[in-house]
């Protein structure tokens, strides 16, 4: 009945109009929405900006050319852009995948290792169902069971009753962030690096497929529609269709593939980035 967001990222200490990069501490938001009306609900009724973490803030910042120039995009160095107004800069998040059971909200802390568990009603911390697992990234859960993991190059199963960890894909990943599943259990997963792609893969690991074209369109040039460009979220319809939202804001898209056959379907563009007091 619900959807939970976490929003990641620095936040200013001070009352100093600029932000300088000492002058911030990092900080998570957890938040809880009606799924169907978008309306807050349970803890975010009382507690919109509701933090669960706060931890010290570094400003390391990379410029976004030398992502593309080198195709070392990777949730190790690349979260997102950093705040607003430095669009051509991006630079690492901690807080990188969310996921929900009936009553527990797991959030995963790429650095620190760490999958923290919180109420789901009450987004109070549960320390106990912790789950400590090597550069975690996309979470995505099966039933109250279950919960699956991106793990630095791997995609790995935890068994949430005595948090065992299994691998279940570890190979042919360059640097994966998103992961969907569909009815019958098969997994896509958005790719980094120099591939650009959303890769699927059996119930059991094993490789079916790659939706779209091996390393992206091109940043620059002739517009490329059978190719991603920093494929993120990703998610798998009924209907068969693979909805993938591209981390880019030159034009921001959201792409349509056939999940069987790869094929593109469709996509959408826009809105533009805003543009305010831009020298552009």
């Amino acid at each position: 009945e619900y959807l939970y967001a976490v929003y990641c990222g620095p936040e200013k200490t001070d009352g100093q109009h600029r932000f300088t990069g000492k002058n911030a501490e990092n900080r998570a938001v957890l938040r809880c929405y009606d799924k169907r009306t978008g309306a807050p609900a349970r803890f975010t009724r009382a507690k919109p900006g509701l933090k669960i973490a706060t931890w010290p803030y570094e400003e390391k910042l990379v410029g976004l050319w030398e992502f593309w120039n080198n195709r070392s995009f990777d949730p190790d160095t690349y979260g997102g852009l950093p705040r607003y107004g430095d669009c051509q800069y991006g630079e690492a998040a901690e807080v990188l995948g969310v996921a929900a059971t009936k009553d527990t909200v797991y959030v995963a802390f790429h650095r620190q290792g760490l999958i923290r568990a919180y109420d789901a009603e009450t987004a109070e911390p549960r320390p106990e169902r912790d789950i400590p697992l090597e550069k975690p990234v996309s979470l995505l859960a099966r039933g109250d069971a279950v919960l699956l993991a991106v793990s630095g190059k791997r995609v790995v199963r935890i068994d949430l009753a005595n948090k065992a960890v299994a691998p279940l894909i570890t190979g042919g990943l360059a640097a994966p962030f998103g992961l969907s599943a569909d009815r019958a259990g098969n997994l896509y997963v958005s790719d980094w690096r120099d591939s650009f792609q959303v890769k699927v893969f059996s119930p059991q690991g094993k490789p079916l497929r790659a939706i779209g074209k091996p390393g992206g369109r091109a940043v620059v040039g002739a517009w490329q529609r059978d190719g991603m460009l920093l494929p993120r979220g990703v998610a798998v319809t009924d209907a068969g269709e693979v909805w993938v939202a591209e981390d880019d804001g030159t034009p921001r898209r959201v792409s349509v593939w056939n999940a069987a056959t790869g094929a593109f379907i469709r996509d959408f563009i826009g809105p533009t980035p805003y543009g305010g007091g831009s020298p552009f």
